[in-house]
């Protein structure tokens, strides 16, 4: 029989996170017409942060422990994506310390381009004008659980 691996326990680090990045954000949106919307723990169906600007939600932010991998990569995209003014997804994965914005670009009909990102990078959410150094989301919380893989890694 194989063993069974249980994953750390990533609430108290996924709280942190999304605490951090709501805050870059409010600082960064203070002097707008933008609001920062946390999530409330009690709902689920509800993204971790949502950024409304004149009204509209411009930004979804996600930040996904392994056991919400699976649900907030496919649904969460899935459920924001049909939503007209929804302009970036954010996806950060705790495990790995990495993830993904998706920017709709309205002149290349819609679609949306995904841009990784991860530790020691800064990434741009246009949407709201934030450069994000990456690894303040994840000061103090020491290395991936799950490192990167790399191909070029492999190479012997």
């Amino acid at each position: 029989m194989g063993a069974v691996e249980l994953w750390p326990d990533m609430t108290a680090e996924h709280d942190l996170v999304v605490r951090r990045m709501g805050t870059l954000l409010t600082e960064q949106l203070s002097a707008t017409d933008c609001e920062v919307l946390l999530k409330d723990a009690r709902t689920s169906a509800t993204p971790d942060i949502e950024v409304r600007c004149g009204g509209k939600t411009c930004l979804i932010v996600e930040v996904m422990t392994p056991q919400s991998e699976s649900h907030d990569y496919g649904g969460g995209f899935s459920r924001h994506r049909d939503h007209p003014v929804v302009q970036e997804i954010v996806q950060i994965a705790l495990a790995y310390r990495w993830g993904n914005v998706l920017r709709r670009h309205v002149d290349h009909g819609n679609q949306w381009m995904l841009q990784a990102f991860e530790a020691g990078e800064t990434v741009v959410l246009t949407s709201v004008e934030l450069h994000v150094n990456v690894d303040e989301l994840f000061v103090g919380l020491g290395p991936a659980p799950v490192p990167l893989y790399r191909p070029a890694d492999s190479a012997t």
